[in-house]
């Protein structure tokens, strides 16, 4: 019984000196999250696809359609247009590339589509150049894969593209002529050196079939010389040609 009564005792004290002090609750503890490594800041922003601008020459702001790549980096192509046409020309066939996994830029040059300005063929030239250059600087594109492919008087700034910047790595021709608006193409084939060149005109467009006869006669490199019986005019030919589009993505495959 004493030994019952003392225990008693201290049971009692316990439960007193326990009524004088606040319990703090601690929450039970939360599954940690581990939030990834931030990743190095790309030279310029990651972008969707959709329109963009691009400072041209002379102040004047270019506009364009930018098309990402499903899987970066890629290889990319600088689509332009006819004369007194717009970028939209390339709607159908940018589709094609983005399915082959390709990047591109289709550009309204100066005094055409949403670009605007005024006609000038020595500015268009420092346009396109401009065009390739924030071509080469995305993120999502291999600066070493980069193609330009015009049409008409944008053959002829691709060509003169492609004798000024050695970087460039093919470039693709439709219906272009040795003399557009002062756009004078005869010896750049030289100066382009051995670099891949795709060639395409209809005999129909007898002058861009002449042209195109005389680039690669001249072409130093892999020259891949397409002339239709009928065909018609630059971008004009993906609608009377079907296979075009076909034979620009294999030479764009071998060579980029």
């Amino acid at each position: 019984m004493k030994r019952l009564s003392s225990a008693l005792v201290a049971l009692a004290l316990g439960l007193s000196a326990c009524a004088g002090r606040t319990t703090a609750t601690t929450a039970p503890p939360q599954p940690s999250m581990t939030s990834p490594p931030e990743a190095a800041t790309p030279t310029a922003p990651m972008l969707e696809s959709g329109t963009v601008e691009i400072p041209g020459a002379e102040g004047l702001t270019l506009r364009g359609t930018w098309t990402a790549p499903a899987e970066a980096p890629a290889a990319a192509v600088l689509l332009l247009h006819m004369y007194a046409r717009s970028r939209s020309d390339w709607q159908a066939f940018t589709a094609r590339l983005t399915s082959a996994g390709y990047a591109s830029l289709a550009i309204d040059l100066r005094g055409d589509g949403e670009t605007g300005g005024e006609e000038n063929w020595e500015l268009a030239r420092e346009d396109v150049r401009a065009a390739y250059q924030w071509l080469a600087a995305r993120p999502e594109v291999d600066s070493a894969r980069i193609a330009v492919l015009g049409a008409s008087i944008g053959a002829n700034l691709s060509l003169w593209l492609g004798a000024q910047e050695s970087g460039l790595g093919a470039v693709l021709l439709l219906s272009p002529g040795f003399d557009y608006f002062r756009v004078q193409i005869e010896g750049l084939v030289e100066a382009y050196g051995e670099r891949p060149l795709f060639l395409a005109a209809a005999e129909d467009d007898p002058y861009s079939a002449e042209t195109v006869r005389g680039l690669a006669e001249a072409a130093a490199g892999p020259a891949d010389l397409i002339v239709y019986p009928q065909g018609g005019h630059g971008t004009g030919m993906f609608d009377t040609t079907p296979d075009l589009a076909d034979r620009i993505l294999a030479f764009l495959g071998t060579y980029l």
